[in-house]
């Protein structure tokens, strides 16, 4: 059993290929993230992935970097998202994400020293070059795509009926653009 990463922009069927793999005993973590009408069977992720990416993109919120930019007044938006909504980040393609903590590599170490697992997050899109020193040469990683155009719509319905992004601000042009 090969170790995977799962991969795709949110809301374009990762949870179906975490739930086959889940369903195939790979370990996924502890915790799993529980369904909701978005999702009744479940995310397959856990806080603890979802985390250490989240503390890796927390450096990267474009409205700090770009004061002036119009959606800076945001409160919560792709270019200011807030904790747990950075699977939604706006980081332009030629940001080099980086990270020097000793703490996120450490637990990136712990994350991946169990055998057979299959982690899925959104983030990983961002926060691959990170965890990529890590992982041993046998580990797949699993790129999930949908059409962009049902994605899109499904990023705007879970924008409005989840109650950890209420208040998010995105706009279908900004969603088609991430």
């Amino acid at each position: 059993m090969k170790n995977c990463l799962i991969m795709g922009f949110g809301r374009s069927g990762t949870s179906l290929m975490g739930g086959i793999l889940h369903q195939a005993g790979y370990y996924m973590g502890e915790d799993l993230y529980p369904g909701r009408d978005s999702n009744p069977k479940g995310f397959f992720e856990n806080a603890l992935i979802n985390g250490i990416n989240e503390k890796i993109l927390k450096n990267y919120d474009y409205a700090l970097s770009h004061p002036g930019h119009p959606a800076s007044g945001e409160p919560f938006s792709p270019y200011h998202p807030g904790e747990g909504h950075r699977w939604l980040a706006y980081i332009p393609l030629e940001v080099k994400i980086t990270e020097e903590s000793e703490d996120i590599k450490e637990a990136i170490r712990k994350a991946v020293s169990y055998n057979g697992f299959a982690y899925k997050d959104p983030r990983f899109n961002y926060t691959l070059k990170i965890w990529a020193p890590f992982l041993n040469n046998e580990t797949l990683l699993i790129c999930v795509f949908r059409d962009p155009a049902i994605t899109v719509q499904s990023i705007l319905t879970e924008c409005e009926r989840a109650e950890y992004l209420s208040g998010f601000h995105i706009t279908k042009d900004l969603a088609e653009e991430l």
